[in-house]
């Protein structure tokens, strides 16, 4: 069990998915919120304010998504599944 549990770890680490949960909570918590002050925007220009403040968290997001695959190989053989 313990073997198991060191693979799966090491598995996990690897492919960033821990990191990928904490994003993924962390988008859907600023999507909510947005989703929220949305509907209770007074008028069009807060509406535009918090679109383009949640267009920069997502890019922000992104960025932060990009740098951290960056940092790992890509799984080849998915990459020639895809061509298929």
């Amino acid at each position: 069990m313990l073997l198991l549990a060191g693979v799966r770890q090491a598995y996990a680490h690897r492919t960033a998915e821990s990191e990928l949960m904490k994003q993924y909570e962390f988008m859907y918590r600023v999507f909510r919120s947005a989703r929220r002050r949305l509907e209770l925007a007074q008028d069009d220009a807060d509406r535009r304010r918090i679109l383009l403040l949640l267009g920069d968290a997502a890019l922000d997001e992104h960025a932060e998504w990009i740098i951290m695959h960056r940092e790992r190989p890509l799984d080849q053989t998915r990459i020639w599944r895809l061509g298929r």
